[in-house]
Order: structure tokens, then sequence, then C-alpha cells
């Protein structure tokens, strides 16, 4: 990902990254952490064990530079949560990544699942709103 380069220069501060357990978000997470000096906060949903090693997995000193936060966008007390703990820490966000996604395909809109797409919608609409 080209543009991380850009941001090798930072010195101060700290990276947000949410989600950071999948997909794009992991990318940009792992991206970061090589490419900066600078410590993250990241968040996952589920399975904190796992995500913490697919972040900071064969990156010299990334387990020392990430802290990882529960954060379920679907739970406001989740939320809530986060934002206590991280309102706790020092410094200030030099960079934010709130990237929540999910994706349930349909192959035509008769095929469209109502608890799917209200999932999504939560996921995908409602998550970064909160």
């Amino acid at each position: 990902i080209p543009f991380c380069v850009f941001f090798y220069t930072m010195s101060r501060g700290f990276i947000l990254s949410s989600p950071s357990s999948s997909g794009l978000s992991l990318a940009l997470a792992r991206c970061f952490l090589r490419r900066t000096s600078l410590p993250m906060i990241c968040t996952a949903r589920s399975d904190h064990d796992a995500a913490f090693k697919r972040i900071t997995h064969d990156i010299p000193g990334a387990e020392d530079r990430v802290t990882l936060l529960h954060l379920d966008f679907t739970d406001e007390s989740s939320i809530i949560k986060a934002r206590d703990q991280f309102a706790k820490m020092d410094g200030y966000i030099r960079l934010g990544i709130i990237s929540p996604g999910v994706l349930h395909p349909e192959t035509s809109p008769s095929k469209i699942d109502y608890d799917d797409a209200l999932h999504t919608f939560k996921i995908n609409t409602l998550g970064p709103m909160m």
C-alpha cells in the first residue's frame, strides 16, 4: 500500500485502527507497524489472542507497540467501554482509521436475507456513527 510510506516520518502520537482483526484494516495496521515507529491502538470484536498475533506477526517490536482493545460495533456497551479505556490513554491520535465492514453477498434481490441485511447495516452504517 504505497501511501503508508508517507507516514514514516511521524514521530509523535499514536495510530488508532478499528477494527484491526482482518481484511483491509488488518493490512493497514500491519503496514503502519512496519513503516512507522508509532504505537498503535487496535481493536477486535472477538478472539483477541489470535487477532493480536495476526496484527504483530513477523514485525520486530510490534508486540510492544500494540494495545488491543475489545470493541464490537453492534454492542453499545462495548463501544462505551472502549471509549472509556481510550480516554485514559496518554497522547493523541496522529492517524485514525475506523473501517468496520461486513458483506453478505446476494445474487439477486429475491435472495436478500433480512437478518443478514440488518447485520450489514448495523456494522457498515451504524457502527462508524457510534
